[in-house]
C-alpha cells in the first residue's frame, strides 16, 4: 500500500492516528509512514502498484527521494486537508476511506455506519459504465420506487428506459434524490463513469450531508480529481459483437501550483435488439489552482450529450380473437405471434415498431466551484458552489400495432398509427452554495473533529410538450382569435385526422427504422409538410400565454406545461472523538432543514406550496475488540419534506416522512488491511415516506380521458414501511495477484399501511338524452358510415351509444377493463371540436365510474377502485436474498506474466419484484381480489472476465481485456400479471442473454 500512496504524499501527510496532530511536510517531499497503528507499512504486492507510484513520482519534476524523517513545519507547509479524499491503491477493490458521512475525512473502519465503496479499478474490471446497472447487478439495490408495475418491470434490458423508477436500498426507497454529485448537488443527468474515480453508498437513514436522503440510503458519485504531483494517462477503447465502440480519455498532470484532470467519452453502442443503441459525447475538466501552500481552489466542468433509440415494451395489438389488446411481448411469449407481422416478431425486434419514435435526446452540465483552505493545523474551512442542469426530450411512441382494415387502418398490412405526433421537454436545474468549517483537536481525554455548516439549495425544474402547428404563406403561425384561450391558443394543431391516411405506417414484415419516411417527417423534425399544409414544431403551453390573473398568476396556457421552485436552507453540525486511547470512536451530528417549495400547471395554475422544517442526527460508536477488528452501533434519523405532490386523488401528500434506522456489526481489517470488511444487521422504518408509483398505475387511477384528467393528481403516494436485514460487505487481496470482492445481503421488509384509490370516469361526452353523441353546442357528431370510405361524398351518420355499445359495429368502443377508459376515442370522435369551438367532451373530470354512459361491466371485478398497497405485503424492487462475488487473479511471474483471470458469481433470490391484484372468481361465479407479490425467478449468473498486459518501456502499458457477461445464457422468458387484475399483461427476459465485449486499455 505504500507504493500506491506515493503520489499522494507529494502533497499531503499521511495522519498517524497515536498522534494527536497531522504530520507536515515541506512541500513536494514523500513519506513512507504508515496509514495507521494497527497496519505496518505493506511492501509492493505486484507490479501495477509499483508502476502508479513510479510514474507519480516521476511525473512530481523535482527528483527527490522518499524520506521516513519527520522534517520540521515550515510557513510553507502543506497540510493534509481534511476535505480529500485519500488516493486508493490503483489495482485494489477496497478503498480507506470517505467524505460522504461527514464531510471530512473519515476512516472506514472506525465509523458506526456501513458504506459500499465502487471504486474505479472494480468498475473497469467488470466493465461498469453506468452507476445504476452496477448498482443493480453487484449490489442488494434495486429498482422501481415502492409500488412499481408489471410494465415498469418489464424493462430490464440495455436500451429499456424507466424515467420514473427510483432506488431502493435495504427494502426501502431512497427518495427523489437518488445520487448525488461529490456530496452535494443531486446528480440529475446520466450517470456514465467516465469521470468518476469512486461510488460510494452510505446505508440508512443519513442526511448530515444530504439533507434529503430517504432511509434506505444515498449513493454519491466521486468525480475525478486533478491531484499535484501526480501524472494520469489513458486512453480506452471498448467494442462488442453488435460492432459498438465506445472511447474514453483520461488525463491528469501537475504543473507546479497547477493541476489539470480531463476525462471525455465518445460512444456509439448497439445492443441486441433491432435499432436500440447509444450515442453519447462527454466531457469533463477540472483546474486546480494551489492559491498558497495552504489554499487551494478547485474549478469543475462537465458537460454529458447523450441520444437512445429506447425500446417500446408496451407494444398493444389490435386484432380479431384473443390477441386485440395484447401486448405484443404476452402473444410472443405464448406462442400466439405467428400471424402478426407475417409472423416476423422475435424477441430481438418485438420492442422496435416504433423505430425512430422510441427515441430520447438527454444533456446535463454541471459546474462546480471549491475552495479549500488550511488556516491552522487544527482549522480548516471549504466553500463551495455548484450549477447542474438536466434536459430530457422524448418523443411520445405510438402504442398500438393494428392489423389491417381494423380501426381505419388502410395499408392492408399491419401498420402503426401515429396518432399524436408530439415530443416532450423537462428541464432540471439545480444550483447550490455550502460553507463548512471543521476543527481539530485533543481534550477531555480524547481526540476530536468537529465540522459545521450552512448551505441553501435552489432547485427549479419546467415541464413542457410540443407539437405541430399549421403555418400561412408567409411562415406565420395560423392563430384564430376567438380561441386564442383554447387548449391550442387558436392554433391549427396537426391531428390525426388532417394526417389522413399519412398517419398509418406499415410494418408488415417487421419494424421499420424511420416509420414516417413515407411523408418525409423524422423525429425531432421542426417543420414537415402534409397534404400541402406546413407544420412546425412549437411548444403546446407556457407562461405568459394568457392574461395573468388571481387564479392564474403565472399566465398559465395552452396545455402541457409544469413547473417549480423550492428553496432549502440548511445547517448542520457533526463530530467524531476518540477515546480510550482512541479505542473507541464515537460518531454524532444534527441537521436542521427548512423548504418552501410552490409548485404550478395548466391544468392547477394556482400556486401549490408547502414549507416544511425537519430535523436529522447521527449518533453512533465503533469499538476496537482488538487490531483489525471493530464492533459498533449506529442509529440515525433522516427527516424531508414531502413537497406539493398531490396523490392518485388529489390530497397532498405529508408535508415531512421520516426514516429511523439502526444497524449493529463487525469491521474488520485482517492480514495487514489485506482482508477488509463489515458484517451488520439493520433496521429500517420509514415512515410517510414520498414514493413515486409507475405511471400505468396513475393511469389506471386517473386515465387521461376525452376530457384530460383529475388534476391536481400525480403518482406519489406516502406510506410506511419496516425493513431489517443482514449485510456482509468484503474486498481482500489474500496474496499477490488475487482480488475480490464479496457482497451479500438477505432483506425482509413489509408495508405497514393498506391504501387504495377510487377509478375516476373522465371521458364524459354530450348526447341528445336519445342515445346520439353530440358537440356541446346540440350540433350532432357525424362519422362515416364506412370508416374506410375517404371520398369526399362518402356518406355520414350520427353517432350513437347503441353503435358504441354493439361489437359487431365498426364504432365499437374499446373500453379499458380496469377504469373502463375509451381507448379508441379519437376513432370514434370523441376528441374532436366543431368550427364554432364546441367539443364533444363535456370538460368533466373525476367523476365516480357508475357513472359511466356506455355499458362497461367491470370484467375485472375492482368495484371501482385499486389497492396500491396493503399492510404486511413485502416491500418491492428487490430480492430478499442477493450475492455478487467477484476474483481476479493475475499471474506475476513466468511466461504467462501479465495474465489476469476472473469472474463474477451473481445470485437473486426471492424477488419482490411488484404487486398485483389477483382477480379469482369462485364457483357461484363471484369476483374475489387480493394483493400479492410477483417475484422473478430465482437466477444464477456468471460472468468471466479475461485480459493480457503488455508493457512499453517504463510509462507504456496496453492492456487487452474480454468479459462475457451472463456466460451461461441464463435468460428465460417470464410473463407478468397485470397490475389491477391479475391476468397475464406483458412478458420479458429475466436477464440479457450472453454478451462479450472487448477492452483496450492504454496506459502513457
Amino acid at each position: 500500500m505504500a507504493s500506491a500512496l506515493v503520489s499522494l504524499n507529494l502533497i499531503y501527510p499521511i495522519r498517524c492516528p497515536t498522534d494527536g496532530d497531522h504530520l507536515a511536510l515541506p512541500d513536494q517531499t514523500q513519506t513512507n509512514q504508515p496509514h495507521h497503528n494497527e497496519s505496518p507499512p505493506v511492501k509492493n504486492r505486484n507490479l501495477l502498484s509499483f508502476l502508479a507510484g513510479w510514474l507519480a513520482a516521476g511525473s512530481a519534476g523535482d527528483g527527490q527521494t522518499a524520506s521516513a524523517a519527520r522534517p520540521a513545519a515550515t510557513d510553507e507547509t502543506v497540510h493534509l486537508n481534511p476535505f480529500v479524499v485519500e488516493s486508493d491503491p490503483t489495482d485494489s477493490y477496497s478503498a480507506l476511506n470517505t467524505t460522504s458521512i461527514t464531510r471530512f475525512r473519515t476512516d472506514l473502519k472506525i465509523m458506526p455506519i456501513t458504506a459500499d465503496v465502487f471504486t474505479e479499478s472494480f468498475m473497469k474490471d467488470i466493465g461498469a459504465t453506468d452507476v445504476e446497472s452496477m448498482l443493480a447487478e453487484y449490489s442488494p439495490a434495486g429498482f422501481g420506487g415502492s409500488n412499481p408495475t408489471a410494465s415498469g418491470q418489464g424493462l430490464g434490458r440495455p436500451g429499456d428506459y424507466n424515467g420514473q423508477s427510483s432506488l431502493v436500498l435495504r427494502g426501502v426507497a431512497t427518495g427523489a434524490s437518488m445520487i448525488r454529485r461529490n456530496g452535494f448537488l443531486p446528480h440529475w443527468g446520466g450517470s456514465d463513469n467516465f469521470f468518476m474515480e469512486r461510488v460510494e453508498v452510505i446505508r440508512g437513514p443519513q442526511s448530515l450531508l444530504f439533507g434529503d436522503g430517504g432511509a434506505g440510503g444515498v449513493v454519491n458519485n466521486v468525480a475525478k480529481q486533478a491531484r499535484f504531483g501526480a501524472a494520469v494517462g489513458e486512453l480506452q477503447l471498448r467494442t462488442d459483437e453488435f460492432g459498438s465502440l465506445r472511447s474514453t480519455v483520461d488525463y491528469g498532470r501537475s504543473f507546479g501550483r497547477v493541476a489539470v484532470r480531463l476525462a471525455a467519452v465518445a460512444e456509439d453502442t448497439n445492443y441486441a435488439r433491432l435499432f436500440s443503441a447509444k450515442k453519447q459525447l462527454g466531457a469533463y475538466a477540472q483546474l486546480a489552482f494551489r492559491l498558497t501552500p495552504q489554499h487551494t481552489l478547485r474549478l469543475s466542468a462537465d458537460r454529458l450529450r447523450t441520444q437512445t433509440i429506447g425500446s417500446q415494451p408496451a407494444l398493444t395489438l389490435r386484432a380479431t380473437g384473443s390477441l386485440n389488446g395484447q401486448f405484443a411481448r404476452l402473444a410472443l411469449a405464448q406462442g400466439q405471434s405467428g400471424g402478426v407481422a407475417n409472423g416476423s416478431i422475435n424477441w430481438d425486434n418485438v420492442d422496435s415498431f416504433a423505430g425512430e419514435y422510441s427515441q430520447r435526446k438527454g444533456q446535463n452540465d454541471h459546474v462546480e466551484a471549491v475552495w479549500d483552505a488550511n488556516w491552522t493545523r487544527w482549522f480548516s474551512t471549504q466553500v463551495s458552489y455548484g450549477y447542474d442542469a438536466a434536459t430530457l426530450r422524448q418523443v411520445t411512441t405510438p402504442s398500438v400495432l393494428t392489423a389491417p382494415g381494423l380501426s381505419g387502418n388502410p395499408t392492408g398490412v399491419w401498420a402503426i398509427q401515429f396518432t399524436n405526433l408530439q415530443d416532450t421537454r423537462f428541464l432540471q436545474d439545480h444550483q447550490g452554495f455550502r460553507a463548512v468549517a471543521t476543527a481539530e483537536f485533543d481534550g477531555l481525554r480524547g481526540h476530536h473533529q468537529l465540522i459545521g455548516g450552512a448551505e441553501n439549495n435552489r432547485p427549479h425544474n419546467v415541464f413542457g410538450v410540443w407539437r405541430y402547428y399549421e403555418l400561412d404563406a408567409n411562415g406565420a403561425t395560423i392563430v384564430t382569435p376567438a380561441q386564442a384561450t383554447n387548449i391550442n391558443l387558436g392554433r391549427n394543431q396537426l391531428s390525426t385526422l388532417q394526417l389522413g391516411n399519412a398517419a398509418w405506417a406499415p410494418v408488415g414484415s417487421g419494424p421499420v427504422f424511420e416509420p414516417l419516411s413515407a411523408i418525409g417527417m423524422h423525429a425531432y423534425q421542426d417543420r414537415i409538410s402534409v397534404n400541402g399544409r406546413t407544420y412546425e414544431r412549437q411548444v403546446a403551453g407556457g407562461e405568459g400565454k394568457v392574461a395573468a390573473t388571481p387564479q392564474n398568476p403565472r399566465g398559465l396556457g395552452g396545455t402541457g406545461w409544469q413547473g417549480g421552485n423550492a428553496s432549502r436552507y440548511a445547517g448542520f453540525m457533526a463530530g467524531t472523538s476518540r477515546w480510550l486511547d482512541r479505542r473507541l470512536t464515537t460518531l454524532y451530528g444534527v441537521r436542521r432543514d427548512r423548504q418552501s417549495e410552490i409548485a404550478w400547471n395548466n391544468n392547477d395554475p394556482m400556486y401549490r406550496s408547502s414549507e416544511a422544517s425537519t430535523t436529522s442526527f447521527n449518533l453512533g460508536a465503533n469499538y476496537r475488540l482488538r487490531d483489525g477488528l471493530h464492533a459498533f452501533y449506529g442509529h440515525s434519523i433522516s427527516s424531508r419534506p414531502n413537497g406539493t405532490s398531490p396523490g392518485p386523488d388529489g390530497v397532498l401528500l405529508p408535508p415531512r416522512s421520516k426514516g429511523k434506522g439502526h444497524e449493529i456489526g463487525l469491521k474488520f481489517d485482517l492480514l495487514r488491511e489485506r482482508v477488509s470488511g463489515s458484517l451488520a444487521y439493520y433496521t429500517v422504518k420509514s415512515l410517510g415516506e414520498a414514493f413515486l408509483l409507475q405511471a400505468d398505475y396513475g393511469t389506471a387511477v386517473n386515465p387521461n380521458g376525452i376530457n384530460g384528467r383529475r388534476t391536481p393528481s400525480s403518482t406519489w403516494i406516502g406510506v410506511d414501511r419496516d425493513s431489517a436485514g443482514v449485510e456482509l460487505l468484503l474486498t481482500a487481496q489474500p496474496f499477490k495477484g488475487w482480488r475480490s470482492r464479496l457482497n451479500a445481503g438477505v432483506i425482509d421488509g413489509v408495508m405497514g399501511e393498506s391504501r387504495s384509490y377510487a377509478i375516476y370516469y373522465n371521458d364524459q361526452f354530450h348526447t341528445d338524452g336519445r342515445g346520439g353523441v353530440t358537440f356541446g353546442d346540440g350540433t350532432p357528431l357525424l362519422v362515416k358510415v364506412n370508416p374506410n370510405d375517404n371520398s369526399p361524398s362518402a356518406p355520414t351518420t350520427q353517432l350513437t351509444i347503441a353503435m358504441m355499445n354493439t361489437s359487431s359495429s365498426p364504432y365499437f368502443a374499446d373500453l379499458d377493463p380496469d377504469n373502463g377508459r375509451i381507448r379508441n376515442a379519437a376513432f370514434l370522435g370523441l376528441t374532436r371540436s366543431n368550427s364554432a369551438g364546441a367539443s364533444v367532451g363535456t370538460g368533466v373530470v373525476g367523476l365516480p365510474l357508475a357513472r359511466h354512459q356506455l355499458n362497461f361491466t367491470d370484467p375485472n371485478g375492482l368495484k371501482g377502485s385499486i389497492p396500491a398497497v396493503e399492510a404486511g405485503l413485502p416491500t418491492t424492487s428487490y430480492a430478499k436474498y442477493s450475492l455478487s462475488w467477484t476474483n481476479t487473479y493475475t499471474i506475476s511471474d513466468g511466461s504467462l506474466k501479465g495474465l489476469m483471470l476472473g469472474g463474477t458469481l451473481r445470485y437473486k433470490g426471492k424477488d419482490r419484484s411488484y404487486y398485483y391484484n389477483n382477480v379469482t372468481v369462485d364457483a357461484a361465479g363471484r369476483r374475489q381480489s387480493r394483493m400479492r407479490v410477483f417475484g422473478l425467478p430465482d437466477a444464477e449468473y456468471v460472468d468471466l472476465i479475461a485480459s493480457y498486459g503488455f508493457r512499453f518501456g517504463p510509462k507504456a502499458r496496453l492492456t487487452l481485456q474480454l468479459n462475457i457477461q451472463n456466460a451461461l445464457d441464463n435468460s428465460p422468458v417470464v410473463i407478468l400479471p397485470n397490475s389491477a387484475s391479475g391476468a397475464p399483461q406483458t412478458a420479458r427476459l429475466i436477464a440479457e442473454p450472453r454478451f462479450a465485449f472487448m477492452t483496450a486499455t492504454f496506459n502513457f
